[in-house]
């Protein structure tokens, strides 16, 4: 065997027999007010992604992208107006979670118009994968958080509608869904109003919870270092 094949030879052998080291992720958090920095909240999901992710062998920064009173449209401090800010992180998974303020109706009157219909929100999520998805970026879609017992039911029979839309997109497109709708669902009505911090935005225990809902999705398709001999 000439010098060459032999080293070919042992090059194989150790990509084959030596565990390779993953690579530290950037994750990139893309929502509203439930996403984003709160003073009340010591400790946001995207502040607790990266020791939760730790715990299971994957080595993660995460970055927020979060902004109060967002929705998915493309103006002012929408999502779409700045995504290109997203995707300058070069992230390699952006989680994103919108819904809350595009389906609210100002009125405040049932029946009446919400600040986004819902057939341009699910084009606006569909253009949010997409876009990301051009710049080899995985994308996960996460649903809104139920609201407190004390919110009108028409207004949470709203957003179901829209969370409803979120589960379909993430269908058509293919892509991983953190449902936390139906997390907050399965707890008693006390159990739920306990994760929040006001009719609508999770206290430390909600975002401790969507944390939790994360990693147990992204664990299975997320590459863990090598364990230390």
């Amino acid at each position: 065997m000439n010098r060459r094949l032999l080293n070919l030879f042992l090059t194989l052998h150790l990509l084959l027999v030596l565990p390779l080291s993953a690579k530290e992720l950037t994750l990139v958090a893309f929502g509203d007010s439930t996403t984003a920095f709160r003073g009340t909240i010591k400790e946001v999901y995207s502040t607790r992604l990266p020791g939760l992710l730790e715990k299971q062998g994957i080595d993660a920064t995460v970055i927020n992208e979060g902004v109060g009173g967002s929705n998915t449209s493309a103006v002012g401090k929408h999502a779409l107006a700045r995504i290109d800010r997203v995707r300058a992180h070069q992230a390699d998974w952006v989680i994103v979670q919108f819904g809350i303020n595009d389906c609210w109706i100002d009125s405040g009157n049932e029946g009446s118009s919400s600040r986004i219909a819902i057939d341009d929100y699910k084009d606006n999520l569909t253009k949010i994968v997409q876009t990301l998805r051009q710049d080899g970026t995985r994308v996960v879609l996460m649903t809104p958080n139920q609201l407190r017992s004390d919110v009108d039911r028409w207004r949470v029979d709203r957003l179901e509608e829209y969370v409803q839309a979120v589960r379909q997109v993430a269908v058509e497109r293919e892509v991983p869904l953190v449902d936390i709708w139906t997390a907050y669902g399965a707890l008693s009505v006390a159990e739920r109003d306990a994760l929040l911090l006001d009719g609508v935005h999770p206290n430390d225990a909600g975002h401790a919870l969507v944390a939790e809902k994360i990693v147990a999705c992204l664990k299975p398709i997320l590459p863990a270092r090598a364990p230390a001999k």
